[in-house]
């Protein structure tokens, strides 16, 4: 069992608030589920708001900055969560991110529509496929 120092957790929210300014060509990812999917859904509610803010700052000071979030996917079937739950916590994310100038890579739609197993962790080919996903909205041309 692999442990984690205190000092090596980060809030996402704090990390893009140390982002600076300027007009670089900065690409964020982020995502805001693989992790939560063990919180109540308020709490969820709370960071994943903190995350929009502290987005909406970071686009303010670097409007050119883009901004991916990957939505939740599926293949969550362990005791304490579900793909139920992570549907609910995947809705309140887009509704949360919506009107911002943010793409979402729907990852919940590329896992569940897989003719491969549901696995928590995706298999390479749907992996490749968020890639190119997020790829062609980064370098369009």
């Amino acid at each position: 069992m692999h442990r984690m120092r205190l000092q090596e957790l980060h809030y996402i929210a704090n990390e893009l608030d140390n982002i600076g300014g300027g007009d670089n060509d900065l690409v964020i990812v982020i995502n805001c589920m693989a992790h939560f999917i063990s919180f109540p859904v308020k709490i969820y509610l709370q960071r994943i708001r903190n995350i929009r803010n502290a987005v909406v700052q970071l686009l303010n000071r670097s409007p050119q900055t883009k901004v991916i979030i990957k939505s939740g996917n599926t293949g969550f079937l362990y005791e304490h969560g579900s793909d139920w739950l992570s549907l609910q916590l995947d809705t309140l994310m887009r509704a949360v991110f919506s009107g911002l100038p943010v793409t979402i890579i729907d990852a919940w739609q590329m896992t569940s529509c897989h003719y491969l197993p549901k696995d928590l962790h995706p298999q390479e080919i749907i992996i490749k496929n968020m890639v190119d996903s997020m790829l062609s909205y980064i370098c369009p041309e």
